[in-house]
């Protein structure tokens, strides 16, 4: 009889040690399947950004203009060069598409009175450089540091002339998110030299004369915008 109860004791003891294994196995498991779970929350890598831009266009002729609207929009992706869940991590940033619409506007004497000139100037181009990711599964947010080349067209308009040429642009600034939305700084600088595209065709009845070119431009500013991560 306390052979049979012994072997009782020992049985219970042995189911009740692997229970207690078994539930921490599982519960280890889960730990890390949560973390792993929310660092992919903090780790989507494609984005979509809108938002405003204020920049500069310095004209080599020495007149510089400052924008009156500016818009933007653009969508890209990151490559990281680890797929493992970690606070800091780096790799390739890719915007595939970034649009820009610019509005400037000049006031200058003409007689009596006060002209206004526009410009309306729109860039179309794509960015790759590199950037800097920092994530906390933790507190849900991650931010990331970049810098990016961004080849393109700059297109501008003025006064039904139109001028465009290929486009030199660096692009450098930071987001921050929570989630899958946040926000984004960046300061934009560059160069363009613009040609003839087309121009108004009644020249012989407006006495104007055909323009030759559009003045060389260097731009710079700020653009901040509204981030969706996915």
């Amino acid at each position: 009889m306390k052979r049979f109860l012994l072997v009782l004791v020992l049985l219970y003891s042995v189911s009740a040690m692997y229970a207690q294994v078994t539930k921490r196995v599982f519960t280890v498991k889960e730990s890390v399947g949560s973390r792993n779970q929310l660092y992919e929350n903090v780790s989507r890598k494609s984005y979509l950004n809108v938002g405003y831009q204020r920049l500069t266009m310095k004209q080599s002729g020495g007149m510089e203009l400052k924008s009156n609207l500016g818009l933007l929009s653009s969508v890209g992706k990151i490559y990281l060069l680890s797929n493992e869940p970690k606070i800091f991590d780096c790799g390739i940033d890719v915007v595939w598409a970034d649009l820009n619409y610019i509005n400037y506007q000049l006031e200058f004497r003409e007689s009596k009175y006060v002209a206004q000139k526009t410009y309306h100037q729109v860039d179309i181009g794509m960015q790759g450089g590199v950037i800097f990711v920092f994530r906390s599964a933790s507190l849900g947010f991650n931010a990331r540091v970049f810098v990016r080349y961004m080849p393109g067209f700059s297109a501008m308009c003025v006064d039904e002339d139109w001028y465009g040429n290929y486009a030199n642009f660096v692009v450098a600034g930071s987001s921050l998110s929570f989630g899958s939305f946040g926000i984004g700084v960046d300061y934009k600088w560059g160069i363009c030299d613009y040609a003839v595209l087309n121009w108004n065709v009644d020249n012989e009845e407006d006495g104007r004369d055909v323009p030759a070119s559009f003045p060389s431009s260097r731009y710079s500013g700020i653009r901040a915008y509204l981030v969706y991560h996915f």
